[in-house]
């Protein structure tokens, strides 16, 4: 089957060659590629290079390039708060590959709140 799909991709790449050798010059030589623009048929991202294609607009020629992985596309996908007793968190998620990091949030201070308050009197000192 492989030997099969390499005979056929061989012949098809000859065949596209052949096309590229014009005698419309009258001498038969190879003739000079006219490229239109290149067309992105892949988005790079994290994860996958990106690709991109232009084609000889007079024999069908097609080139490919490929283009380089992206950084990571990060969006915040949860807040932990932090309380007087432990930090909180901030986790931060790739959109693409699920890559996380987290940012630390300090601890808050302790709040106080006075319930309730005995006033010292002469025979009491209060509290």
């Amino acid at each position: 089957m492989r030997k099969k799909l390499s005979l056929i991709t061989s012949i098809l790449i000859l065949l596209g060659l052949s096309s590229c050798f014009s005698s419309s010059s009258g001498g038969g030589g190879e003739h000079t590629h006219n490229f239109g623009e290149w067309n992105t048929t892949m988005q790079a991202s994290c994860i996958n290079e990106g690709e991109e294609r232009r084609q000889c607009v007079d024999c069908g020629y097609e080139e490919i390039r490929y283009t380089n992985f992206t950084d990571h596309n990060y969006h915040l996908d949860h807040t932990e708060e932090p309380t007087c007793y432990s930090p909180g968190r901030k986790v931060y998620v790739c959109q693409f590959c699920n890559n996380s990091y987290d940012e630390i949030i300090y601890q808050i201070d302790h709040t106080y709140v006075e319930e309730s308050r005995v006033e010292p009197s002469c025979h009491s000192n209060g509290y």
